[in-house]
């Protein structure tokens, strides 16, 4: 990524749209008389689920297609016919094309996160989060803008963002990115299911359902939020101070290390204060429910998106697949969310309160482990192929994580050599990039989050299809060249 501009402002633009368009136009809707702002989120979580089954049973034609510039001509078209359908008039437009406007929405967003996806998956470590929390500012800024000095181009505002951000994304960035996307996700990532599986073996599964809880509990403070008649949409201004604040933090820390447990554990507190404020005394506070509820979620999505994209570093064959799955679980828990808040407000305030109190409980207490969310943003350990390990290892060196007794440069040619000579699998391969530069049993367990009798197993068979009998022998196998 040559200049950060390009993807700031193409980045930026995509979240400007969808601050301004999806989170805006999917929470109206009324169908014969009944107030359900959650059917439109569902119809397009519907599309997106549809459009992602199609991708991931690998349909050669459709990804073809997925993958042309006439695709993404006529997703960029859906975009804009959403947004101008959701930002015009309420009175003048029917539930049906509401509706249309929903589903071209569920398929756009799918190609819009598949491309800024595969397309963050290449940005540097030190960059990563930098970037990633000034674009979503510029989102934020934009929606600002377009909810409270030019409320009435609102639509004309969206437009030219998602504009800037496709013609960005082709013209720029994509023309390389595109073409590794389809030969890596087309013809050598593993079939749906396995794909499915291999999530669970990038990081628990708990983590998943850690920012699901959260995104849900911000649904239910949205929901009670928005309505609540002396609600006047004030969440514009403190997801631009959450988001600034963040790259800020980033800007000046000169750690190796970051946490993400610890961002995702501040979102928790944050969303626990906006459902108790949101449920029992919104019309109150609301200005502190709306600084809550906005904060929480720019938190919440700037984690997510640096986390899947670490992630990506580590499968790139599961890049558009990864990304597409955080945006289905967050998106799936905002229609849950905003499903349960409609049906339980305002009748049932108190049950409401305790479900997002146990939710949040839960969530708080095992989904976010510090040593599965630790990540390298150290450029050097970087280029070494290191992403999300266990941060005391990394901050302690040798004593923790490395046996610097028995160890070799990593030459990742003579590496893959090896590989293709011995027949090793992709987690054989992993393993043993680790372990013949000197990490221990530990050190890759956490690295690979797998289990140390699974890094036993896969070390025995390492050794078996090279025929070596210790560390040292594979070591001097690997500096020997006899595998050539």
């Amino acid at each position: 990524m040559e200049n950060p501009w390009v993807f700031i402002c193409g980045f930026g633009g995509l979240w400007a749209w969808i601050f301004l368009t999806v989170d805006t136009g999917l929470s109206h809707f009324s169908f014969f008389g009944q107030d359900v702002p959650w059917l439109l989120h569902f119809v397009a979580l519907l599309s997106s689920c549809v459009t992602c089954i199609v991708w991931l049973c690998k349909i050669s034609v459709f990804q073809r297609v997925f993958l042309s510039r006439l695709f993404a001509t006529l997703m960029t078209l859906a975009a804009i016919a959403a947004t101008v359908l959701w930002n015009w008039q309420w009175g003048r437009i029917s539930p049906v094309w509401q509706l249309v406007a929903a589903v071209a929405d569920g398929v756009a967003i799918v190609w819009y996160y598949s491309l800024w996806g595969a397309i963050s998956a290449q940005l540097k470590g030190d960059r990563t989060l930098l970037y990633t929390s000034v674009s979503l500012l510029a989102g934020a800024i934009m929606f600002y803008v377009g909810r409270f000095v030019l409320p009435d181009l609102a639509s004309v505002l969206a437009s030219c963002c998602i504009l800037t951000s496709t013609f960005l994304a082709l013209a720029k960035i994509v023309h390389r990115t595109l073409d590794l996307v389809g030969a890596t996700d087309v013809k050598q990532a593993p079939c749906a299911s396995a794909r499915f599986s291999s999530f669970a073996e990038l990081i628990s599964p708990r983590v998943y359902i850690g920012f699901a809880g959260i995104v849900f509990v911000y649904a239910l403070s949205r929901t009670a939020l928005i309505t609540t008649p002396e609600y006047s949409y004030d969440l514009p201004m403190p997801m631009i101070i959450t988001a600034a604040a963040f790259g800020l933090i980033v800007l000046l820390q000169n750690k190796a290390c970051i946490n993400l447990a610890f961002a995702y554990k501040i979102a928790v507190i944050l969303t626990a204060c906006a459902s108790i404020l949101a449920i029992l005394f919104c019309s109150v506070y609301i200005q502190a429910v709306a600084g809550l509820v906005g904060a929480s979620i720019i938190l919440v999505e700037i984690t997510n998106w640096v986390l899947a994209i670490f992630l990506a570093k580590r499968m790139p064959a599961l890049t558009v697949a990864l990304f597409i799955f955080i945006r289905l679980i967050n998106h799936a828990a905002q229609v849950a969310g905003s499903a349960v808040g409609v049906i339980l407000l305002p009748d049932h305030a108190l049950l409401l309160l305790v479900v997002s109190s146990i939710v949040l409980m839960l969530v708080a207490s095992f989904s976010f482990p510090d040593r599965e969310l630790t990540i390298v943003i150290d450029k050097e350990m970087e280029d070494n192929g290191i992403g999300i390990e266990n941060g005391a290892e990394r901050l302690n060196g040798n004593e923790a994580g490395m046996d610097s007794g028995t160890a070799v440069t990593l030459d990742e040619a003579a590496l893959e050599a090896i590989a293709l000579r011995f027949g090793l699998t992709d987690r054989e391969k992993d393993i043993m990039r680790y372990w013949v530069v000197g990490y221990t049993h530990v050190a890759i367990e956490s690295m690979l989050v797998i289990s140390k009798s699974t890094v036993k197993t896969h070390i025995k068979h390492l050794y078996e299809k090279t025929g070596v009998h210790s560390k040292i022998e594979l070591i001097e196998l690997f500096n020997s060249g006899r595998w050539r």
